[in-house]
């Protein structure tokens, strides 16, 4: 799979518990481009 996908980050979470429940549900690679605050709400890429 190639792409880019944008998420909503929600609070309480860490960049990379978002990148690593895309990498478990889709099953692929998956990396971001820059990590938010766990605190922070936004979109992450």
């Amino acid at each position: 799979m190639n792409g880019v996908i944008a998420i909503n980050k929600r609070e309480n979470m860490t960049s990379f518990d978002v990148v690593r429940q895309i990498q478990r549900k889709l099953g692929v690679k998956a990396g971001h481009s820059g990590t938010l605050d766990p605190n922070a709400t936004g979109v992450l890429v």
